[in-house]
């Protein structure tokens, strides 16, 4: 019986652990599908290089002059911050409310990320 229970409890941590995985990665492509859209907007609307909006992140380190031209550094620096800072943080976040609340229905995963 108490290995049965020591089973059970390894199973649904690993199932959380799985989970809390599952939101992580999930909020990594969300941040590259919403930088892919800011880029989109960036150009389109406001007529500048697809690339801006990643440089003005990365000129949170660099400075001002990150904006000018193309700066490779800042470039990087930008798409690092933003997949490591705020799709990262999201991503968790949304993996362990899910694996607290056991969901199991797109719909339920869908009513939690709306309300986060």
């Amino acid at each position: 019986m108490e290995n049965v229970m020591r089973t059970s409890a390894a199973q649904r941590a690993g199932t959380g652990e799985k989970t809390l995985l599952a939101g992580i990665v999930t909020g990594q492509i969300a941040g590259l599908i919403m930088a892919v859209v800011v880029m989109a907007v960036f150009t389109i609307f406001l007529g500048k290089g697809p690339l801006y909006p990643v440089q003005v992140i990365g000129s949170a380190l660099f400075g001002e002059s990150a904006l000018q031209g193309i700066n490779v550094s800042a470039i990087l620096a930008g798409l690092v911050l933003h997949q490591a800072g705020p799709s990262l943080l999201w991503g968790a976040i949304f993996g362990f409310a899910a694996s607290r609340l056991s969901i199991k229905t797109p719909a339920d995963a869908l009513k939690i990320g709306l309300a986060m």
